[in-house]
């Protein structure tokens, strides 16, 4: 593939899983090998304007405008990543001109903050050219600090800082300022190599990030002789104006593919989430066959792509909960007698001390909700039926709460898994005693209340008898309410981030043992409630499939992007 069969190919990469960043990386990438068409033979060689470079950092040296770093004199086997096109030169960053540093003005001092003088630092560092700063110091706060005054046309780049553990910021500046100390700018001999200088940095960001050290704390920093050492492909001057019109025309086109794509899933979103709302909430029987039509004709075109397939599984689970995913039977069992029976159960066993009063005053005759349900459904609160606790941690200094334990003892974290299988840990009858914790038995559920990252999960099964710790809540199911177990956990995948949404705790809101007793679940007919599961179970299992054809159909696109790519950079 030649680039210019590429460029036909345009905007069909670009379609590709993260096409349009990747389009931009090849770019730049075209551009400092001479592979975007720009070369012209017959142009003065690029060793000539090196030879220029080279006389013209001498002079500014000679009078004082900056100190040169000393540069290798030969390149070290390895050092040239490829192949130049005719007339081109390498040269070494640093031979470009010549390093000024930068400082802090002393923070005790206000008249050295109090001046007009933009003060770069890499919070600055965010934009391609930089003509202002967050900061300003005065021309006192820069003769009191190790910092210079940069010159207009100057190179600026990130040297110190975490930030350089993924990229390597680098804008021109576009006036004269000063900068920090975890900054290096680059007063180039010839100001007018400033454009493509920019743009082929940008381009080498993962070759001078290999060259990025940490200290034992972690701090990433790019040594100023890595960076003065650090090989530039140089084209004639002439065409590295091409290169740049090139570069910024391809761009241009980048970011209007990437804005039609962002108005295309905009749309697509809100067509799926208008087509699933008017599917859920349809008021009549009569309405439904209409809406569900209607999604079944247009499902190839609205779910194409696996970022729309967790609309379609939360649809799927609020028609359950509604009633409207299976068809009703007047002759079964309305979920009335059934909440009577379990409660009876729990009274039973709360009189014989077997399990605890919650005193939660959540009784069925407490529940009042506003929406209909269908014909025999009942609404309950999860206390009615279930017996619900929290766990604890043992201190963990005690050794004989830990040490040859046998009970299993679990986190939030094992609710990332639907069916909890093994334990995290084992802890002793001691622990359980000391710090009052219940044991729930196998078949419980298990809801994580809070934790983010890892420890967010959601709701799990265990498959063994097992306690928890403070971050989890246990329910517990007995006699009838055993029957009711894998609907109760569908309403839970349905409800659980509506009640985390709900819960205190701004950015990681967290639930707690009282909001899990008074949840209310729209509780079916029993032999509804199997139908009803077996329904889902069904459907997200096609949902399942669906995902993974649609995301190797994206790996298979990425692979031919990165193909195109290897293909284009090696020869």
């Amino acid at each position: 593939m030649t680039p210019e069969t590429f460029c036909e190919h345009f905007s069909t990469f670009a379609e590709a899983p993260n096409g349009v960043a990747k389009l931009r990386e090849l770019i730049m990438q075209l551009a400092i090998q001479g592979k975007l068409g720009t070369h012209d033979v017959n142009e003065e060689p690029a060793s000539v304007l090196r030879s220029k470079i080279l006389a013209k950092r001498k002079r500014l040296v000679e009078s004082g405008e900056f100190t040169a770093f000393a540069t290798d004199t030969e390149w070290p086997d390895g050092a040239l990543p490829y192949s130049l096109p005719n007339g081109w030169e390498w040269i070494r960053l640093g031979e470009l001109g010549g390093f000024l540093g930068g400082g802090t003005p002393s923070k005790e001092r206000a008249e050295f903050w109090d001046g007009k003088i933009p003060w770069v630092s890499p919070k600055d560092m965010k934009r391609p050219y930089m003509d202002d700063a967050i900061d300003h110091v005065s021309p006192l706060g820069v003769e009191n600090s190790s910092g210079k005054m940069i010159p207009k046309g100057s190179l600026l780049m990130v040297v110190r800082g975490m930030i350089l553990a993924h990229s390597f910021p680098v804008a021109l500046a576009m006036r004269e300022l000063t900068i920090n100390q975890d900054m290096k700018a680059m007063q180039l001999a010839l100001p007018e190599l400033g454009e493509y200088m920019l743009r082929c940095c940008v381009a080498c960001k993962s070759l001078m990030l290999a060259s990025v050290e940490r200290s034992s704390h972690g701090t990433c920093r790019l040594p100023t002789e890595a960076v003065a050492n650090f090989p530039i492909p140089l084209p004639p001057l002439a065409e590295q104006r091409r290169i740049v019109l090139k570069v910024d025309q391809l761009l241009g086109l980048c970011d209007e593919l990437a804005a039609r794509q962002a108005a295309r899933r905009e749309a697509r979103s809100a067509l799926v989430g208008a087509t699933l709302d008017r599917l859920v909430s349809v008021g009549s029987a009569v309405a439904f066959p209409s809406h569900s039509h209607r999604l079944r004709d247009h499902f190839d075109r609205l779910f194409d792509t696996p970022t729309t397939l967790p609309q379609l599984r939360q649809a799927i689970l609020q028609l359950a909960v509604q009633g409207q995913l299976v068809p009703q039977n007047p002759n079964d069992e309305p979920a009335s007698k059934l909440i009577d029976r379990i409660v009876a159960q729990k009274t039973d066993l709360i009189r014989d001390r077997k399990i605890r009063n919650s005193n939660s005053h959540t009784s069925r005759d407490a529940v009042v909700e506003t929406d209909e349900l269908p014909y025999g459904w009942s609404w309950v609160t999860l206390d009615a039926i279930t017996e619900i606790g929290t766990g604890g941690t043992p201190p963990t200094g005690t050794k004989e709460y830990y040490q040859d334990g046998t009970i299993p003892w679990i986190t939030s974290s094992a609710t990332n898994s639907e069916f909890i299988a093994q334990p995290e840990q084992f802890i002793t009858q001691e622990a359980v005693d000391a710090c009052g914790l219940k044991i729930y038995p196998a078949g419980s559920l298990v809801v994580a209340l809070y934790g983010q990252g890892k420890t967010r999960g959601q709701v799990g099964q265990l498959m063994f008898d097992s306690t928890s710790n403070q971050a989890c809540a246990g329910i517990r199911f007995f006699g009838d309410g055993l029957e009711i177990r894998d609907y109760v956990r569908l309403v839970f995948r349905k409800k659980y981030h509506e009640l985390r949404a709900l819960a205190a705790g701004g950015a990681q809101p967290n639930l707690n043992g009282g909001m899990i007793r008074l949840m209310r679940v729209p509780l079916p007919p029993l032999y509804e409630q199997k139908r009803i599961v077996s329904k889902v179970t069904e459907l997200l299992s096609l949902c399942d499939a669906l995902e993974a054809k649609l995301t190797q159909a994206e790996s298979a696109s990425t692979q031919l992007l990165s193909a195109a790519v290897h293909h284009l950079l090696k020869h």
